[in-house]
């Protein structure tokens, strides 16, 4: 009963922070943006499409949660809300098993759990949901995976189901994102570390024999369906390259979002290295207390090697996109199960335990309330402005290139070319666009976001600079810029607030439709993203003047 009601009581306190600092006009992030238009595409019948009427593409890197969110639109929900209502569901349910697995698997006292749930419940998911990024639901996943695979390795005989278990939900994690079956192989190896090569045969088969069946069955369809093996996305931001930036940001990521846990971890390691060095000063009779020590030791390291292993994989991919953790976010409700054991560790040589851990709670929940309740995230877009007015000439089957493919290709539904790449093969496989695939797509409009250093801007030098990844991004802009201002555009606007940071927007002077399209993008009242402050048109010098 107690039990239950503390349930309640969590899902409760959850709910009323996120009415109290939810945004639900937020507008969908760029990337979120991508999968809603795949994801509608989907829905209507056209297959895992960018345009209507072209190849399959595939940019949407969240597989299974695009084929979620194209479900939910089908059923009838608007593309906001089937992105959102699966999101807000598997975030509640990951609350739920942080939980229960503290509290009833662990038999770790109310208090705990509450406290490790509470510290999920109100951390970055509330961004990913105002965002409309599927974050949660691989987090979901990860987490179903991390704890049929800790039922399965602690097992004295793990059965037949435990081992199916644990190798169907790694598998759902795969589908949802790639990564998910890196962290699955991760999880495995875990666990084959931890009770051997014999006693992991049968979980080891089992989990083969599904990613070996049903695994190559998908991973050839994708091959067959979309032309290559991976996302879009992985061949733009990888690019064969070592990121170390993004490997050092990762690394950064994980100790801001769980250093709850990693303390507590931390505290557990200090106390067994002490007692390993302690016994050359000790006496024979105490060396069954010093075996007694190593499975806390080979447990410990048990729990973190998915961590450790998952944060590493990093450098193969840029960090470009990572909102809020993202990328890293899977890890925090797996390490919140994993930590409960080691609090004895870490704490019972302190008399004054109890009241430590009331003030590392307190500490959690406010970090995490600084850290995502009281913080402006987004501000209207005049990028979706110009977007819903030129949504009535969609039907035209006009087209745009886009350095920005959000929110201008989901809300005008019109033909759009990603000049980056990660909507499109040819730029993403070529490695840049070029004049010749501009010219063949002779776009009536053309959308560049162009922003450089002004004289306030630091230089990076030294490790800065050698951190920073390489990136075709500039090499791209000058392309596309190029393109227009030699080709038969017109240069209607360049919104910004600042003139080193602009959207510029070209139209085709021989489109039918040029004047008009013209007038309303020039009449937009255009608020730039990064604060809400109405923009000054760069390309007309009298507006920009009388703005200031």
């Amino acid at each position: 009963m107690v039990w239950m009601l503390a349930v309640f009581g969590l899902i409760a306190i959850i709910s009323a922070y996120f009415y109290a600092f939810f945004k639900w006009e937020f507008l969908p992030f760029e990337d979120a943006a991508m999968l809603m238009r795949y994801a509608r595409h989907l829905a209507e019948g056209h297959g895992i499409v960018w345009n209507i009427g072209e190849a399959p593409v595939d940019g949407a890197t969240d597989f299974l949660f695009m084929v979620i969110v194209a479900l939910f639109h089908k059923l009838g929900f608007s593309i906001e809300h089937a992105t959102r209502f699966p999101v807000i569901i598997c975030h509640l349910a990951v609350v739920f098993l942080v939980f229960h697995s503290l509290v009833k698997r662990q038999q770790a006292p109310l208090f705990i759990g509450l406290v490790f749930a509470l510290y999920i419940g109100i951390g970055p998911s509330l961004a990913y949901i105002e965002a409309y990024f599927g974050t949660p639901v691989f987090a979901l996943a990860g987490l179903l995976s991390w704890l049929s695979c800790i039922r399965m390795t602690f097992r004295e005989k793990p059965s037949h189901t435990d081992n199916l278990a644990f190798a169907l939900f790694a598998l759902t994690m795969g589908l949802i994102r790639p990564e998910g079956v890196l962290l699955a192989g991760l999880m495995m190896l875990a666990s084959v570390y931890y009770t051997g090569w014999k006693r992991s045969k049968k979980s080891l088969l089992t989990f083969i024999v599904v990613f070996g069946t049903l695994g190559s069955a998908y991973f050839f369809w994708r091959w067959s369906y979309f032309g290559y093996p991976l996302p879009n996305p992985f061949y733009v931001k990888g690019g064969g390259r070592l990121h170390l930036l993004s490997l050092t940001l990762a690394i950064l990521f994980i100790i801001r979002m769980a250093w709850p846990f990693l303390l507590i971890w931390g505290a557990a390691w200090v106390d067994l290295v002490l007692k390993t060095f302690r016994k050359k000063k000790e006496s024979p009779d105490t060396l069954p207390q010093q075996q007694a020590n190593k499975p806390k030791t080979k447990q410990l390291i048990f729990y973190m090697m998915p961590v450790l292993g998952f944060t590493l994989i990093w450098i193969l991919l840029s960090s470009e996109m990572n909102y809020f953790m993202r990328f890293q976010y899977v890890l925090l409700p797996m390490m919140a199960v994993s930590t409960y054991p080691f609090i004895p560790e870490a704490v019972k040589s302190w008399k004054s335990w109890k009241l430590v851990f009331v003030v590392l709670a307190i500490a959690m929940i406010g970090w995490q309330h600084i850290s995502y309740g009281t913080k402006t995230r987004f501000f209207p877009n005049g990028m979706q402005v110009v977007a819903e007015r030129l949504a009535p000439y969609a039907d035209q089957g006009y087209t745009m290139v886009t350095t920005e493919t959000g929110l201008l290709p989901l809300y005008s539904k019109w033909n759009a070319v990603d000049s980056y790449g990660l909507n499109d093969q040819h730029i993403a496989h070529k490695g840049l666009v070029d004049h010749a695939y501009l010219a063949e797509k002779q776009a009536e409009l053309i959308v560049i976001h162009e922003s450089w250093p002004d004289a306030s801007t630091p230089k990076l030098t030294g490790v800065k600079a050698w951190l920073m990844p390489k990136t075709n991004w500039r090499d791209m802009v000058k392309v596309v810029k190029d393109y227009a201002e030699k080709g038969n555009y017109k240069h209607v606007a360049a919104f910004g607030v600042k003139p080193n940071d602009l959207h510029h927007y070209y139209v085709l002077k021989s489109c039918p439709a040029s004047e008009e399209i013209a007038a309303i993008i020039q009449s937009t009242n255009y608020p730039w993203y990064k604060s809400g402050e109405r923009c000054k048109n760069y390309a007309i010098p009298s507006s920009a003047t009388s703005h200031e």
